[in-house]
């Protein structure tokens, strides 16, 4: 006898008696919308929702976070990124500022859980996680040697031979 659960409309989930567990059968329809909308890219959360979305498993996302565009910290932050321009590409970094109080500032601080009151310097990952966040500016080197040290980064320096 084989059992279905009719909210599994994206694939199989089916069992046998034989292998049937209750407590896994509970998780099946949570598992397969999950597994839907891996698939299908549809989620609860909608994609216009969170300003990062569109550069997942393409870059990684340095975001710069300040009061005002006037802040001390945030114009010496541009200044060490501006000399490691190649860096950047090489590492595929894509540079955002949540600066201010507009629409887009607002949503990138919310996505990353964090306010405006202090200058802040955060990485995001390609998984779209959080890799790392610094309070005060970072000199470039620092920042692509914690980049250099990610599990992701090993493997495209390993896949391109250096």
């Amino acid at each position: 006898m084989r059992i279905v659960h009719p909210m599994t409309k994206c694939g199989s989930a089916a069992m046998t008696m034989r292998n049937y567990r209750p407590g896994i059968a509970r998780r099946i329809p949570v598992l397969a919308m999950g597994l839907c909308a891996a698939i299908t890219g549809v989620s609860a959360i909608p994609a216009s929702a969170d300003p990062l979305s569109a550069l997942r498993w393409k870059s990684r996302v340095l975001v710069l976070v300040a009061q005002n565009p006037g802040d001390a910290e945030l114009r010496t932050q541009r200044a060490y990124l501006e000399q490691a321009s190649s860096g950047m590409f090489e590492r595929n970094v894509v540079l955002m500022e949540a600066v201010g109080d507009s629409e887009r500032a607002r949503e990138l601080r919310k996505r990353l859980a964090t306010d405006v009151s202090d200058f802040r310097v955060m990485l995001v990952g390609k998984d779209g996680n959080t890799a790392f966040a610094s309070d005060a500016p970072l000199a470039a080197r620092d920042i692509f040697g914690r980049i250099d040290q990610m599990p992701m980064r090993k493997e495209e320096i390993r896949k391109t031979g250096g």
